[in-house]
């Protein structure tokens, strides 16, 4: 409740629903796309195990690189006169693509370089003001979680095959598999 205004049950349901997709799926795709880079980046590898301290920059900047979700729809609050040459009115629908922000040259350097090193907190991955993600300190936990007990139980651990991306889904991306051993 705020402000006197309650929640149907079809927005609490729809927010009970995207909350258990954007907890699960997305944190699965930061994690599995994390090893992908790693084990594609052996330098980044190398230095992730040297200092396990890096595991919070790594995940920064994996969902900068390659987040999870690739774009979010929005509409506009305003509107706006220029936005890439072009005018928006107000109530119109747009596409936020955080995959193309992340990599803007203007707000990163080196933006297609994969360096766990950067720890730029500024990536849109979570999108930003009242849309951030609520769930963005747990998924950082868990991807900590997951990547201090890899760094832990295996010495050594390479790929077997080529991680293959999953395509069954048009907005998120993810890896269906990441074939390793140890």
């Amino acid at each position: 409740e705020e402000d006197g205004g309650r929640l149907t049950l079809d927005e609490i349901v729809a927010q009970a629903c995207m909350l258990l997709v954007a907890g699960n799926e997305t944190t699965a795709d930061l994690i599995t796309t994390g090893l992908a880079l790693l084990l594609t980046h052996p330098d980044q590898f190398r230095d992730l195990r040297e200092d396990p301290g890096l595991i919070e920059s790594m995940l920064l900047e994996v969902l900068r690189f390659e987040p999870p979700l690739q774009f979010s729809p929005r509409i506009a609050a305003a509107d706006i006169a220029d936005a890439g040459g072009k005018s928006i009115p107000k109530g119109s629908s747009v596409f936020f693509c955080h995959g193309s922000a992340n990599r803007d040259p203007r707000q990163f350097d080196r933006p297609d370089e994969f360096d766990i090193r950067r720890g730029d907190r500024r990536h849109l991955a979570f999108a930003a003001g009242p849309h951030f993600c609520i769930g963005n300190q747990l998924a950082l936990s868990e991807g900590a979680v997951f990547f201090g007990k890899l760094l832990s139980t295996f010495e050594r651990i390479e790929l077997s095959g080529e991680p293959r991306l999953r395509t069954d889904r048009f907005n998120q991306r993810g890896y269906e598999t990441v074939p390793v051993r140890s």
